[in-house]
């Protein structure tokens, strides 16, 4: 998960959050997204690989990937929103 850091360069000192895999970001929920596409990314990948997927390459295959981590995203937060 996300851990807190403290870093000094020169005179300033911020606070970041690094995640599982090494990545720094300056906000939480960048982070907490950056982890979530991290739990994704072998079930993209085996989507990607399977004839499912109409883009193999080039710059659709970003928005594919961008476009199931969103999906998957909404689809926990409809579950969570309270029903109207």
């Amino acid at each position: 998960m996300c851990g807190v850091f403290n870093w000094e360069r020169s005179v300033e000192t911020i606070q970041a959050f690094k995640a599982s895999d090494g990545s720094v970001y300056l906000t939480q929920e960048a982070c907490k997204e950056h982890e979530y596409a991290l739990e994704w990314d072998g079930r993209i990948d085996k989507f990607i690989a399977s004839d499912l997927c109409p883009y193999k390459a080039g710059p659709q295959l970003a928005i594919v990937k961008r476009s199931i981590v969103a999906w998957e995203k909404y689809g926990e937060k409809a579950k969570e929103a309270p029903a109207k």
